[in-house]
């Protein structure tokens, strides 16, 4: 029973760390919780609809289409139009979404909350455990890079 209780009690911390530096992100750029899930789901997912993102997070259309609005004001999104298909608009993020992430591996106040709940040692272990489990998802999804 403590091997599952230790178990339980390292996904707490990296909940928290998770959890640690989306808020940090999130006060760093002014972003709600709701519009971190659009920009990494649109980075996950490269481009996508409107439709796609509020089918994929569960939130109404009308909601996901008034936050991209805001995030394309704010230069993390953009807005594609397919050659092909005029008539569908495309989501993606920008270059300049894409730097802010690059920005945060360098961010000391960043690191330190990130620290704050499991430390550097511990930190990298469990990133290196989540990207095995990240390539064990993508064998499952031929063709979807996940990272």
């Amino acid at each position: 029973m403590a091997e599952k209780k230790a178990d339980i009690s390292g996904l707490v911390k990296v909940f928290r760390m998770v959890q640690s530096s989306f808020g940090y992100f999130g006060r760093k750029y002014g972003l709600t919780i709701s519009e971190m899930m659009i920009l990494f789901d649109t980075f996950y997912q490269g481009k996508v609809t409107v439709t796609q993102l509020a089918d994929s997070l569960g939130i109404p259309k009308s909601t996901v289409s008034r936050l991209v609005d805001h995030m394309v004001r704010l230069k993390y999104l953009d807005r594609i139009r397919p050659e092909d298909n005029r008539r569908i608009v495309q989501i993606s993020v920008t270059d300049e979404f894409c730097a802010n992430l690059e920005f945060l591996k360098d961010d000391l106040a960043f690191q330190q909350v990130l620290e704050k709940d499991l430390p550097r040692e511990t930190g990298q272990k469990a990133i290196g455990k989540l990207m095995e489990l990240v390539d064990i998802l993508q064998a499952d999804v031929p063709g979807k890079k996940v990272l």
